[in-house]
């Protein structure tokens, strides 16, 4: 975990208010957090870029679409669809 939410972390006393601190940082690292690497974009941003296509920033320099270089196999696809199935 980040350095930032040490604090936090620190000051909680119970599992609820830990699992809250944990669930803020993820939205904001996943929702808000711009990532250069992610084409500037948020992961979840950037997630719907890559099945989209559609860029969401208005910017006049639109970042090519990114070239998936791995098939969802070789992410792991089938073993998470295994476990949701279930």
């Amino acid at each position: 975990m980040k350095d930032h939410i040490k604090a936090k972390l620190a000051e909680c006393v119970s599992f609820v208010e830990v699992q809250f601190v944990i669930d803020d940082y993820m939205a904001y690292y996943n929702n808000q957090r711009y990532q250069w690497h992610l084409a500037k974009l948020a992961p979840n941003e950037f997630y719907k870029f890559v099945i989209t296509g559609e860029y969401p920033l208005d910017v006049p320099k639109i970042p090519a679409h990114p070239v998936i270089a791995r098939k969802p196999e070789e992410l792991g696809c089938q073993l998470y669809q295994k476990n949701t199935d279930s």
